[in-house]
């Protein structure tokens, strides 16, 4: 009988999550990029309680709503971690949406900076006035050797505060 996969050999060899290699920096008020005219993602999380779950619904303009339930792995490395999503019609997300959570809610937009496309969160609600920009990379050397554009603020990528789910459970931008 083969012994159960944990996260030691997800890391080791990811079978049924990936491995998601991204950083992030705070963007301070005034200092985003001009946002006019791209396209928009509207974002509303749902972490659900006493879970590394996170429940997800995307629209951009009219286009139709995508569902996902994700797991981010918590590692010792918050840079490189597995991740597994399963998407979800909207009979499934509505099941999921009655279970407890904390929510949040962000726009979104994918802003072009040195030839690597970054993408910039605009929150919404107790967390207003906070913008988040990150990036995702093939692998760990690829990330760990990306440096943020002139207009990033503090890197936040190691900081727990910061993490979506503690943000939806504060609903409060962290002390810096």
């Amino acid at each position: 009988m083969p012994s159960p996969r944990d996260l030691e050999a997800e890391l080791a060899d990811p079978k049924y999550a990936h491995l998601e290699c991204e950083r992030r920096w705070l963007v301070e008020a005034g200092n985003a990029p001009d946002i006019a005219g791209l396209p928009r993602i509207d974002i509303c999380d749902r972490y659900l309680e006493g879970t590394r779950l996170r429940l997800r619904s995307m629209v951009r303009g009219s286009d139709v709503p995508v569902f996902k339930l994700t797991k981010k792995y918590e590692c010792a490395d918050a840079s490189v971690r597995p991740i597994v999503t399963a998407y979800l019609n909207h009979a499934e997300y509505d099941v999921f949406r009655t279970l407890s959570g904390a929510e949040l809610r962000k726009s979104r937009y994918h802003v072009v900076d040195s030839g690597l496309t970054w993408t910039l969160d605009l929150f919404q609600g107790g967390l207003a006035g906070l913008v988040i920009v990150e990036i995702e990379a093939a692998g760990p050397a690829e990330i760990e050797g990306i440096s943020p554009p002139a207009w990033a603020g503090r890197e936040i990528t190691f900081e727990p505060a910061w993490q979506g789910g503690s943000l939806a459970i504060h609903n409060a931008i962290p002390e810096q």
